[in-house]
């Protein structure tokens, strides 16, 4: 095998790490730093799509402080980051996040990053969550146990491409606000009345 090609399979080998490791955190809760193992797993990964195993391209990466602001959306659903300054609001607690919103046919998970010390928003379009819960229920007519070794990735089925790890976890957190499913500790997420309520969230879309 030539070295290009071992690099790939390592590369391949350190996403699957870093998927498990985005699982662990998902479960625990701690929604900032799944992001942020998921964004590095998505980046190996379209490293060893791309065949560059010993380089990254600087220019495909966004820098936070350059992302689009809250409020405007793109059509496969956008990541976006926002910061406060007002000094004068009281510290937020773990409890309190995360929070969802549905706007502009969006799902908006706002969480608390303890590094940062400010709200960051993940969104993800309707289109996007029902790929995702589509294969939830797909998994689930086997077993109510679903692991995210056996959802990730979700491909959406009209173009073939992957939904974004993110993206993914956004529907997961807002199927749980919904108690649609439940986590079970890292074994996976049990999905409660046979999907029925999963169904329910996605038909009655804009209801708290």
């Amino acid at each position: 095998m030539r070295p290009s090609d071992l690099a790939k399979v390592e590369l391949r080998r350190a996403e699957g790490v870093l998927r498990q490791l985005a699982a662990q955190a998902a479960a625990a809760g701690e929604y900032a730093d799944t992001t942020e193992v998921v964004q590095l797993a998505e980046k190996l990964g379209q490293m060893a799509r791309n065949g560059e195993a010993g380089r990254t391209d600087s220019s495909k990466v966004q820098p936070a402080h350059a992302r689009a602001p809250a409020g405007k959306s793109s059509a496969s659903g956008s990541q976006h980051a926002t910061r406060s300054n007002d000094k004068a609001k009281s510290k937020p607690t773990t409890s309190e996040y995360p929070k969802f919103a549905i706007r502009d046919n969006e799902i908006i998970r706002i969480g608390w990053s303890k590094t940062d010390k400010a709200t960051y928003e993940h969104r993800a379009t309707r289109k996007r969550v029902e790929c995702v819960c589509d294969a939830i229920l797909r998994l689930a007519k086997t077993s109510n146990l679903v692991s995210t070794d056996e959802l990730l990735p979700v491909i959406d089925p009209l173009n073939g491409t992957e939904v974004p790890a993110y993206q993914v976890y956004v529907c997961l957190g807002w199927l749980k606000n919904k108690h649609a499913i439940k986590a079970v500790g890292r074994q996976g997420y049990d999905v409660v009345n046979d999907g029925q309520i999963v169904r329910e969230a996605l038909k009655h879309w804009d209801t708290k």
